[in-house]
């Protein structure tokens, strides 16, 4: 793959954030809770001759990556047997970040809640999930943050869950289930379990256009 961003990766300190109590009623109890409640809200994306994966952040609204759809004006997002189309709605090139609006949408539509990376602590556990390799839908793999890099004006988040192509534009979620990456970019070959994932944060100037 390619970085979709430029500049050198340095890291940043990660800050500080309070325990959360075992009572918090937004902690699920299980690995299994966040799954089941992620899974329907993501969508494999089939751009002419690329694929790659998206997500709900709120009925008929998808955002994925930019070099998932680029090129394309319309495309076609699935999730199990339904097939929408979509229109491109708009980018942010240098956050590699973009916006579909899904025609016909199901108002009852799953979506994913966005978090913020702002205060992710080293260690902490995510889960991406993805269409990985284009084909296997809805793959979920798990790790931990493995550092908060900066990539000139982009924050990345640096994991070593599984990221495979065909995973871009999946969501890169917490244990809360909330979304706090979007997943966009492995190194492979001369490393091993190093992918990236732009913060969540970059998506809220587009979001709000």
């Amino acid at each position: 793959f390619v970085a979709p961003v430029v500049g050198s990766l340095v890291p940043r300190a990660a800050e500080s954030e309070p325990a959360l109590e075992a009572s918090d009623a937004s902690m699920p109890a299980s690995l299994e809770d966040v799954v089941s409640r992620v899974v329907p809200a993501v969508v494999s994306i089939h751009a002419g001759r690329s694929r790659g994966t998206g997500f709900y952040f709120k009925p008929g609204y998808v955002l994925t990556n930019v070099h998932v759809i680029e090129g394309e004006a319309s495309v076609e997002v699935a999730a199990g047997e339904m097939k929408r189309s979509a229109r491109v709605m708009g980018t942010s090139p240098g956050a590699d970040l973009a916006v579909l609006q899904v025609y016909n949408p199901d108002p009852q539509q799953p979506v994913l809640r966005l978090g913020s990376a702002r205060s992710l602590r080293v260690g902490q556990e995510v889960i991406a999930v993805g269409s990985a390799l284009g084909v296997l839908s809805n793959t979920v793999t798990r790790g931990i943050v493995s550092g908060l890099r900066r990539a000139g004006d982009v924050t990345l988040i640096q994991t070593d869950a599984a990221i495979n192509p065909g995973n871009s534009g999946g969501p890169l979620v917490d244990r809360t289930g909330q979304v706090i990456g979007v997943n966009t970019l492995k190194v492979g070959r001369v490393a091993e379990a190093i992918g990236f994932a732009v913060a969540i944060d970059h998506a809220q100037t587009l979001l709000s256009a």
